[in-house]
């Protein structure tokens, strides 16, 4: 259980007085410890991924995603333990994703500006450097054969355009498409531990109207892709 308790402190002489409220988290299993862990954990990360988003785009963050994948995926080895009651090794799993989450933290804090070709398909840069090869060799056996340069390669470039323009418009759809799933994943995820008391109702509301925005503006990208 929760116990909260206050300290005061007084002076007798110059009559300054402090005081100081403390809370003592009080379990009566070590189950039930490792319960509350994975709850704070989760709430953790979630509030991490807040903060990812409010930049992503801008700052490369493919290494704190790496770390909270780690520790997402020892939390789900701790819940597997747990349900087994195999309490040491799902204490041992919990805190092993408390470190990952620590290290995601602090290359959040770390995170350096994005770079030019970071979350690029790969398929899609060997298709350019393709289409660049093509167009080079076009232009030499033109300039052999005295044919017209400019049309033909510029009939070359508009088609390669226009595959770019069609890959990327695919891809980006894909891309939107499991931002807003995930989006609603959090929404659900906010509402359940509202109910159950983990958030407050500042937090809960705040974090959902974020959400909620981060959906509409989604679906406004995504209608801009066709």
């Amino acid at each position: 259980g929760e116990y909260r308790g206050k300290v005061i402190v007084e002076g007798n002489e110059t009559g300054a007085r402090d005081e100081e409220i403390f809370i003592i988290l009080v379990f009566t299993s070590r189950k039930e410890l490792i319960e509350y862990e994975i709850v704070k954990l989760k709430a953790s990360i979630k509030e991490l991924e807040y903060k990812m988003d409010e930049v992503r785009g801008s700052l490369s963050l493919t290494a704190v995603e790496r770390a909270l994948e780690e520790a997402k995926t020892l939390i789900e080895e701790a819940e597997g333990y747990l349900g087994e009651d195999r309490l040491d090794s799902a204490l041992n799993s919990i805190y092993k994703a408390w470190e990952q989450f620590r290290i995601a933290e602090e290359l959040f804090r770390k995170a350096i500006p994005i770079s030019l070709f970071e979350g690029v398909p790969s398929w899609m840069i060997l298709i350019v450097i393709i289409l660049v090869v093509v167009v080079a060799l076009l232009i030499f056996f033109l300039r052999r054969t005295s044919l017209d340069i400019r049309t033909i390669v510029g009939a070359r470039v508009s088609e390669a355009r226009g595959i770019a323009k069609v890959a990327k418009g695919g891809a980006e759809r894909d891309t939107l498409r499991m931002e807003k799933e995930k989006a609603q994943r959090v929404l659900v995820l906010l509402e359940s531990q509202y109910k159950s008391e983990i958030l407050s109702p500042e937090t809960y509301n705040t974090l959902r109207v974020k959400s909620e925005q981060k959906i509409r503006e989604i679906d406004d990208k995504l209608r801009k892709t066709y």
